[in-house]
């Protein structure tokens, strides 16, 4: 079993067992480790068909890996979300690559796009995934839920675990 669908199974047995209720304001965040990545996500609504989420984390035992090189091929592989991910700022100083929608999307005079960063804290390589609103007139952005199907969810985990951990510099 991927990790993808070991994170969503896991994700239903704690709604199901706990009797939960998730909301926007009431996230749950489930984490599961697998052939040596963990993810972690925090869940605002599960249905039958789709999932609703804050924020993806996932953690790699890719040491080695160049963090512009994986978000590059983050940026090839991860071809299937609303917005293309595309790396916008680099801080090889304190090892992070931030990525973001190119170009975001825009609706209204209101800006929404999807914020990755990678980063390196000793042996570990770290990915967060987010989703952010800017209201038209506003300086300040909001977090949202990204809602993708199932599916495409499971994809999106096992896709960026097998960078995490795949990844290195001879790849």
């Amino acid at each position: 079993m991927r990790i993808g669908t070991t994170l969503l199974e896991r994700t239903r047995q704690v709604m199901e067992v706990e009797g939960l209720t998730v909301s926007d304001e009431q996230p749950l965040a489930v984490a599961v480790q697998k052939d040596g990545v963990r993810a972690e996500v925090e869940i605002c609504a599960l249905d039958r068909l789709g999932i609703a989420f804050q924020r993806l984390r996932l953690w790699g035992n890719g040491a080695q890996a160049d963090l512009d090189a994986l978000a590059e091929a983050i940026a090839e592989r991860v071809t299937y979300l609303p917005e293309r991910l595309a790396p916008i700022e680099r801080d090889p100083q304190r090892g992070i690559v931030q990525m973001r929608s190119a170009p975001p999307f825009v609706e209204d005079g209101d800006v929404e796009y999807f914020e990755l960063t990678l980063s390196r804290t000793g042996e570990e390589t770290r990915l967060h995934l987010m989703r952010h609103r800017r209201p038209e007139g506003r300086r300040r952005r909001e977090g949202v839920s990204i809602v993708l199907t199932q599916p495409l969810f499971q994809r999106l985990v096992d896709d960026l675990a097998t960078l995490l951990r795949h990844r290195d510099e001879t790849d």
